[in-house]
């Protein structure tokens, strides 16, 4: 199986990390908050990326319809960048504000659903980069969405 999950990390404006899927963005793999101090270590071995890590070893996917209906998920290979504390692509979505109406984009979803803060605040951000500079995490790309 073939997915970015292991290379790439997605983090919404709320400081949710989810799947950069739009249909993975279903699944929340753990959140930075304001009230502790943000492990990019802690994370990447959290319960969700153990299942992750376990489920394709097995050859399986980890979250069932939202891997099957994943535009990434193929056969291929998994790269685990992150057991090198490498990150592919970190993908920031500063703002949920937007007025575009782009046809694939889950936004008017999550605002449905009441995902909250629409803006990503300064010390969510900063509790996140000082996180990954001081466990030495190397990042190729960032890239930001939303």
């Amino acid at each position: 199986m073939k997915c970015n999950i292991l290379k790439n990390l997605y983090i919404k404006s709320n400081g949710d990390i989810r799947c950069d899927d739009d249909y993975g963005e279903r699944v929340l793999l753990g959140k930075i908050t304001v009230d502790s101090i943000f492990s990019p270590a802690a994370l990447f071995n959290n319960e969700h990326y153990t299942k992750i890590r376990e489920s394709f070893a097995q050859d399986l996917a980890p979250w069932g319809e939202a891997c099957e209906k994943c535009a990434i998920f193929s056969n291929g290979k998994i790269e685990d960048a992150l057991v090198d504390k490498r990150i592919h692509k970190i993908q920031l979505e500063p703002s949920l504000h937007c007025s575009l109406l782009c046809p694939s984009c889950s936004r008017v979803n999550q605002l449905r659903e009441g995902r909250y803060p629409l803006l990503l605040t300064q010390e969510i951000l900063r509790n996140f980069l000082e996180g990954l500079i001081r466990e030495a995490y190397d990042v190729d790309i960032f890239e930001f969405c939303g």
